[in-house]
């Protein structure tokens, strides 16, 4: 008879260290990986999907102890029902689609989490997968998916290229527009940039040869403007119309009215 307390408080004693409250309340977890790699072959049944798969088991039941001691009574009917669906799945698919595999069976299994009940509770086993290409489709697919990165590549350095080139285009075009009649801005272009330089040169040779040729047509104009009932002073007027239009030049009228 006095080994019976003795046997009691080393009973309770194991019972608290099992099933403590204020462990059993936290949700234990506990991760386990098929030993092997699922099979499944995609449409067409030439090529396979390999599914790598880890199995998260949780329980609010159990303490982590215990259910690393429930858990292989629950894993050979947790990796059968992984197979079935994954097998049933992977047919749905061609085998170039790996990715779009992996994301419908997280969906599927993220839906219908396997459950397994006992007399002392609840546990529940949510798989996760990786799901890889066949070799031979990965190596059929790689001269494609290489050119696609550098075709995406080229687009994103011509993209930038154009918006370098219209940026800098428009800070050229308000910078000459802004001196183009400066008197000393050749001999500054000279002196700052060698392309530049050419540029203004370039601009003034263009101005230049403008005006000549306006010139002889004014000299023309002003032979005939007898014949046309037209004074020197209307063909003048014409002249300097015509010189405002060009680029870079500025009214007749406006440098007599300057000097």
């Amino acid at each position: 008879m006095r080994l019976f307390p003795k046997y009691l408080k080393k009973l309770s004693s194991r019972m608290r260290i099992e099933f403590d409250s204020s462990d059993v309340r936290k949700t234990a977890t506990e991760r386990t990986e098929l030993p092997v790699p699922l099979y499944v072959a995609a449409i067409g049944g030439v090529f396979d999907f390999t599914v790598d798969c880890t199995l998260v088991w949780k329980s609010r039941d159990y303490t982590a102890r215990r259910l690393r001691i429930e858990i292989p009574k629950c894993e050979e009917r947790a990796i059968e029902d992984i197979e079935y669906r994954v097998l049933e799945m992977g047919h749905r698919f061609h085998a170039e689609q790996s990715e779009a595999l992996e994301a419908a069976l997280t969906r599927e299994f993220r839906s219908s989490a396997g459950t397994f009940t006992s007399r002392r509770g609840r546990i529940q086993c949510l798989p996760h997968v990786r799901v890889n290409i066949d070799p031979d489709v990965r190596q059929t697919l790689r001269p494609n998916h290489l050119r696609r990165l550098q075709l995406d590549g080229e687009h994103t350095n011509n993209m930038r290229r154009a918006d370098l080139v219209d940026t800098l285009s428009r800070r050229w075009s308000d910078l000459l527009g802004n001196i183009k009649d400066e008197p000393l801005i050749a001999h500054a272009a000279a002196l700052t940039d060698e392309e530049f330089a050419d540029v203004i040169k370039e601009m003034n040779a263009r101005r230049q040869l403008h005006s000549y040729e306006l010139l002889d047509l004014l000299r023309e104009a002003n032979e005939r403007a007898g014949d046309l009932k037209m004074g020197a002073f209307e063909w003048a007027q014409a002249f300097d119309r015509a010189l405002k239009q060009q680029p870079g030049a500025e009214s007749v009228f406006q440098q007599s009215d300057a000097e």
